[in-house]
């Protein structure tokens, strides 16, 4: 996979200050094939092949080795620049090297694989907890990435807190045209004034007023499930929701729709987890072009940041994020090189990252609009401004955040 940072002088490649953690290397195959491959790749995941059976990898053997031999899989977008994030799939060289060799041939992948079980996700039967669009809108077979809001009435006895939400049916979401669900709290139903008869849902929305799109969290095809880390929990509004789904043809028309369901806090996620959203401003970006451009806010009150999402269309090539007390004296919270809204994902840090008051947050947007651009929807490039993909780019980043506790 090509890395690149897009920079004033052209393309680079980022720069490595901190190191990213990774699962310790494994020497066992189906250990590594567990750790870093079975999430996505079975019952509980959204990918399109199963490696949870001897049968599965057999049948996609030569398929994994080739995409594992080339660094396309298992997918990891992160930096080893910033604080190290909770699970980083990238592959060391040591445990690249025993899952290649263990799929090198036939047999030996049977005798590496032959206790792989089967995992499936757990059918959740709590009525609660769960929540969909009452009806489906219908993408069209070709047209590029759609944007496609919903509101969603929620249930009066929905739990008050909740860790996050997932797909009821991983595979069935990733069969789906979706590539991102994000939910945020509509308590006054400011959605519902755009909405029209016959209609279902919105052409796109955003923010619920000041309420980032993904203030309740957001899955996407490679993790569709979204979990705080133990400790941490939403305030859930009674009320509304927000439900903006990302969507790209697959070359027949389809059902933009999900089953989704709440999953519910325990009595030590105490601590409230709210969103703020940087994004760029008075976005073009001319034809032929690559863009830098920044914003940054000022924290009002000792925070910790718990996680990073990262939302963005055909252009955004890579995301920066700083802070600073001083000029002189900046750190590198996270760093995406080779942004692809595919491959996005929530990132929660190992350790919640401490930021003081007054402390300067900085989030860099890379811009890419040339023919270099693997992801460009136009030949010849047109000149892009914010707005609706793909037409627009529309990005944002969302930070995580927890006011300190004095205990830490």
């Amino acid at each position: 996979m090509l890395h690149r940072d897009v920079t004033h002088g052209g393309l680079i490649a980022a720069c490595c200050t901190m190191s990213a953690v990774a699962l310790p290397p494994a020497t066992d195959a189906l250990d590594a094939l567990n750790n870093h491959c079975v999430a996505c790749h079975s019952g509980r995941g959204s990918a399109p092949f199963r490696f949870d059976s001897l049968d599965g990898i057999l049948r996609s053997r030569l398929l994994m080795r080739a995409l594992i031999e080339d660094g396309t899989m298992p997918p990891s977008l992160v930096a080893k620049s910033g604080y190290p994030i909770a699970h980083d799939r990238a592959l060391d060289d040591s445990t690249k090297q025993v899952l290649l060799r263990a799929l090198a041939t036939p047999t030996e992948a049977r005798e590496a694989f032959a206790q792989v079980s089967q995992c499936d996700a757990p059918e959740i039967c709590d009525e609660r907890l769960r929540f969909s669009p009452t009806a489906a809108w219908i993408m069209p077979a070709s047209g590029g990435m759609r944007l496609r809001t919903y509101l969603i009435d929620l249930p009066h006895d929905s739990p008050a807190r909740v860790r996050g939400f997932q797909a009821t049916s991983p595979r069935a979401f990733g069969a789906s045209p979706i590539r991102v669900i994000a939910c945020a709290p509509d308590p006054e139903r400011s959605l519902a004034i755009l909405s029209a008869p016959n209609e279902n849902g919105v052409e796109s929305m955003g923010n619920v007023g000041r309420t980032p799109s993904g203030a309740l969290g957001m899955i996407t095809r490679v993790a569709p499930s979204f979990t705080l880390p133990e400790g941490f929990s939403f305030d859930l509004p009674k009320g509304s929701l927000t439900m903006e789904t990302t969507s790209e043809a697959i070359g027949k028309c389809a059902e933009v729709s999900s089953e989704l369901a709440w999953i519910e806090s325990r009595d030590a996620d105490t601590r409230v987890v709210r969103a703020l959203a940087m994004t760029p401003r008075r976005l073009r970006i001319p034809s032929g072009d690559t863009l830098l451009t920044a914003d940054t806010l000022t924290v009002a009150r000792d925070l910790d940041l718990v996680g990073v999402l990262v939302k963005g269309g055909a252009f955004l090539r890579s995301i920066r994020l700083e802070s600073s007390k001083r000029a002189s004296d900046t750190r590198v919270l996270f760093s995406i090189p080779d942004f692809r809204l595919a491959l996005s994902e929530p990132w929660f840090f190992e350790t919640p990252v401490a930021i003081d008051r007054d402390e300067r947050i900085t989030a860099t947007f890379g811009f890419d609009n040339t023919s270099a651009n693997p992801q460009q929807p136009h030949d010849p490039p047109h000149a892009v401004v914010a707005g609706l993909p793909p037409e627009g780019e529309d990005s944002v980043l969302i930070l995580l955040v927890a006011d300190r506790t004095l205990s830490r």
